[in-house]
């Protein structure tokens, strides 16, 4: 609450103004909230910690058991992330960027390195060259990818200064009959349809 008053001085005809300030009183009043309750289910998404991986280990410790920075990108997060190819699949991976020059094999740098400077597996078993998983490849014809970021000489030997991929294939199931299909459709009229199958004959 504000109150003005005016008061005129004794030799002077002026007047000086007179600001008086209040506080006003107000009285706060308790309000009461509904009970809101927050249901939410579990993702789908799943951070594969507990699967053994080739790619951080030689004597299959998890990723949880593995004093490194272990990253597994299965075929679920790789389709549905859109990564068509296996060079798109890798630059899912956290630190690590792809590009695709033309005429050339995509080119893959972790770390600010590229080249041998990453160590390249397929199914565990090392390869020479990135060149050789750089090319145009589908990512349906792969279980997983994995991601060991870090130095890996001690693991791989010469060269692996910055980490190292693996690249795990599709494998049977002999066990559980299973069928997949994918369809995608995408800017450019771009169209992707593949199939699998897979279960024992007998």
């Amino acid at each position: 609450m504000l109150r003005y008053a005016l008061v005129s001085g004794s030799h002077h005809s002026q007047y000086a103004l007179l600001l008086l300030a209040l506080p006003s009183l107000a009285h706060s009043q308790e309000r009461l909230l509904k009970e809101v309750e927050i249901r939410e289910t579990r993702a789908t998404e799943r951070i594969e910690l507990d699967q053994p991986s080739a790619v951080g280990s030689r004597i299959g410790l998890t990723p949880r058991e593995t004093p490194a920075s272990v990253e597994i990108l299965d075929q679920e997060t790789i389709q549905r992330l859109g990564a068509r190819t296996l060079t798109e699949a890798m630059a899912l991976a956290a630190g690590v960027t792809t590009g695709v020059p033309g005429g050339a094999p995509g080119v893959v740098s972790m770390r600010g390195l590229t080249g041998n400077a990453i160590t390249y597996l397929f199914d565990g078993t090392r390869i020479q060259g990135a060149g050789m998983t750089a090319r145009p490849m589908d990512s349906w014809n792969f279980e997983r990818v994995e991601i060991l970021r870090g130095p890996a000489s001690v693991l791989y030997g010469g060269g692996a200064l910055v980490g190292a991929m693996n690249f795990v294939p599709r494998r049977p199931n002999r066990e559980v009959a299973t069928a997949e299909t994918l369809v995608s459709y995408g800017s450019f009229d771009t169209l992707r349809t593949a199939a699998g199958i897979g279960g024992a004959l007998g």
